[in-house]
């Protein structure tokens, strides 16, 4: 079933890194936004914040330093403070609203105790799924992580079962705050199939901001363990915010669970020699490997979606590559990508 685009869009963790940005995605494309947030606007990158997380392993939806909206002209925009882990204050905030985009959580499994991070991130994300089934709500986007597939936050390299990593690859968590988005994707899973809800869970790796260059590419090149647990990938900020913009556009069945990251690896080697220095156990080769082949697999996004990542980072500068919203004929998701 083909359904019209989003004209009012809830998104919570609205002031957040990725949420002021999917805030101006939104506007820019004249879709409404009720901005949702546990902080306000005075105190954001306070004391509520999530503290930064070290280097590369500030990773998913990533260090969760809050800002401002961006202030940009487009379709209306309103500010919604609750706190999500009620339930009812979580239905009150989706009045009015035909679609949301979940962004809200704690972010990382060092922050906050393992408890305190589990309640907030599973509860809200269960409240907000409940009270958009209730109210009917066309679409439902969550932002999940690919910390849920184990490796990010690992004490140690894991192996790879194969490459490039897709969504079916398996998920071992091993980190709190990756049980906890393994937990939130089960709950779209249901949500979709006994609910009738249209979810997608995007699995972000670590998000980067323009003002980071250079120091997120340099950190890739020179903490080499940590890029390999990260599987060289990265997603730009603004390629994120259009992925989920995109999910406001396009229709699909049942819940789409999505890798949303860049389609290039950054690295210090050709990705071959990459894998075989810091997975050589992984035989199993899925496709052909270019140079700079993303590790991370991007594919199954461009089929339901029509999303490729368009800004590539490289130690002399941030590029645009171009290739904005691909097509995808009727806005449909293809055969077999929906998970």
């Amino acid at each position: 079933m083909t359904l019209p685009p989003a004209r009012r869009v809830a998104v919570t963790g609205a002031l957040g890194k990725l949420g002021r940005f999917v805030v101006a995605e939104l506007r820019a494309h004249g879709i409404a936004v009720v901005a949702i947030d546990r902080a306000t606007a005075a105190t954001a990158g306070g004391a509520d914040a999530a503290a930064t997380n070290d280097a590369e392993r500030a990773n998913a939806d990533g260090d969760n330093a809050p800002a401002r909206p961006t202030d940009a002209s487009g379709a209306p925009f309103v500010v919604h403070h609750a706190e999500l882990t009620d339930a009812a204050a979580a239905d009150a905030a989706l009045e009015g609203c035909d679609a949301l985009i979940h962004l809200a959580a704690i972010t990382d499994p060092v922050s906050r105790p393992a408890s305190e991070m589990l309640a907030n991130n599973v509860a809200s994300t269960f409240n907000l799924l409940d009270a958009a089934a209730r109210r009917g709500l066309a679409r439902v986007v969550l932002a999940s992580s690919q910390s849920v597939l184990g490796h990010p936050w690992a004490p140690r390299l894991l192996p790879l079962d194969y490459v490039p990593v897709d969504e079916d690859h398996p998920a071992r968590p091993v980190d709190p705050y990756a049980l906890s988005k393994q937990l939130c994707e089960a709950m779209a899973a249901y949500h979709a199939h006994a609910r009738g809800l249209m979810v997608c869970s995007m699995r972000f790796p670590s998000v980067w901001l323009p003002e980071q260059f250079p120091w997120r590419p340099t950190v890739r090149l020179t903490e080499l363990e940590q890029a390999a647990k990260s599987m060289w990938a990265y997603v730009d900020v603004r390629d994120a915010a259009r992925a989920c913009r995109l999910a406001m556009q396009r229709s699909w069945t049942g819940h789409a669970l999505l890798n949303i990251t860049a389609r290039w690896a950054i690295g210090i080697k050709p990705v071959r020699a990459l894998l075989a220095e810091w997975y050589p156990a992984t035989t199993d080769i899925r496709a052909e490997l270019g140079d700079d082949t993303a590790v991370f697999d991007w594919h199954r996004a461009e089929r339901v979606l029509g999303f490729r990542a368009r800004y590539r980072w490289l130690p002399d500068g941030i590029h645009d590559m171009g290739d904005d919203d691909v097509a995808v004929a009727a806005g449909h998701a293809r055969p077999g990508v929906a998970s």
